[in-house]
């Protein structure tokens, strides 16, 4: 029951995805066209100030060229950034839990342990957990793990509850009452 508050946008990205997917590969393209109304529209890409945004004369309908790629980057940076002010207000010294997480992001151990068998590396816990982008990238590997649905539909959508509530509660963190606390958190610092 938890979970179909997730199906029907989870159903519509699918749509989306498919439909996108056969005009990229039609058009060998990383841009796709929206509606100029819906840049400025509150929840509708409104990450979109820090992608490419162009006009194109070609285009009679009065849309927006969205370059996919520097969309996702924004969203993803506002995202880490939200997560990193709720989990260590921005220390990359911190230690939290009782010693157990550590760093920007306060992954622990096991966290880093199934990112890095995701990635393939071999990296070193002790030593890059305080380095920011190397915790990000672990926490991408984290989560094409255990949610790469979430994470697809955070690219589509803007919408990062299920990223961050598993990335507060470990796999099974959706299920967890108290992630949902920390999402408001993190998603009050995404604003």
């Amino acid at each position: 029951m938890k979970y179909l508050k997730f199906a029907l946008p989870l159903a519509i990205w699918l749509i989306l995805a498919i439909v996108q997917s056969q005009s990229f590969s039609q058009t060998e393209s990383r841009d796709f066209f929206v509606p100029a109304q819906s840049v400025s529209k509150p929840g509708r890409l409104s990450q979109a100030s820090s992608a490419k945004l162009t006009h194109d004369p070609q285009n009679q309908q009065g849309q927006v060229r969205v370059d996919m790629i520097q969309l996702r980057k924004a969203r993803l940076q506002k995202l880490f950034d939200a997560i990193r002010l709720v989990e260590s207000g921005g220390n990359n010294s911190a230690i939290g839990d009782g010693g157990k997480a550590l760093g920007p992001y306060q992954i622990t151990r096991s966290y880093w342990q199934d990112a890095i068998r995701k990635g393939n590396v071999d990296w070193d816990f002790g030593t890059l957990v305080w380095e920011p982008k190397c915790s990000e990238q672990i926490m991408l590997w984290y989560w094409q793990l255990h949610c790469p649905e979430a994470l697809d539909y955070f690219f589509l959508t803007g919408n990062a509850e299920i990223l961050t509530r598993i990335h507060n509660g470990g796999p099974t963190g959706l299920r967890k009452p108290q992630t949902l606390k920390y999402w408001h958190r993190v998603q009050a610092m995404m604003k």
